[in-house]
């Protein structure tokens, strides 16, 4: 079984991220999605999506610090993070090419610009410091920072993945778009 852990992503991301594998410890929700779709209806709206956060330990993950907000360093970290499958501490062209395709759709590449962009010193990979200066310079935190008070808290955070997963912007998750985000962003 897979847990499920909501970002950004990012997801953006939407951040959704899905963490696989059967890696949920004694007493922690092992699929939000099911947890959180209790009523059988196939729906999650945006109160079961939020009640999944405060009930889940992904939050935290997030929140490094433990001050239950995610400042926009903590965010770029973990994002950075996420995007690095291969945990050399640096993206190449493919891990980047993946990470803003999966995340920001066909037009990510348009709206962020091209590898070369964001590799600012040329040396062919994108370091957390580069990664970090060009999702400041794309305004990306505060997007997601509703108040604009420089830090997230676990409603806006979760509104924000509500927001990535519910692709045709009518206010619940249907199962038909949790798996195709979940068939998208798996992977990471």
């Amino acid at each position: 079984m897979k847990t499920i852990f909501l970002l950004i992503a990012l997801v953006p991301l939407t951040w959704a991220c899905v963490d696989r594998g059967n890696n949920a410890k004694e007493g922690e929700e092992s699929d939000v999605y099911e947890s959180e779709e209790a009523d059988n209806n196939d729906l999650i709206d945006n109160d079961k999506l939020d009640q999944a956060f405060t009930t889940s330990p992904y939050f935290a993950k997030w929140d490094t610090n433990g001050d239950k907000t995610i400042s926009p360093e903590e965010f770029y970290k973990d994002y950075f993070t996420m995007l690095d499958q291969n945990k050399d501490n640096v993206l190449d062209n493919p891990e980047w090419q993946k990470g803003i395709t999966s995340y920001f759709g066909e037009n990510g590449k348009i709206r962020y610009g091209k590898f070369t962009d964001w590799d600012s010193n040329g040396d062919k990979q994108v370091q957390p410091g580069e990664f970090q200066e060009k999702m400041k310079d794309a305004k990306y935190f505060k997007k997601w920072d509703e108040d604009g008070d420089g830090k997230l808290t676990e409603k806006e955070f979760s509104e924000e993945v509500f927001a990535k997963w519910d692709t045709d912007g009518n206010g619940v998750i249907e199962s038909q778009e949790y798996e195709e985000w979940d068939k998208k962003v798996g992977n990471f």
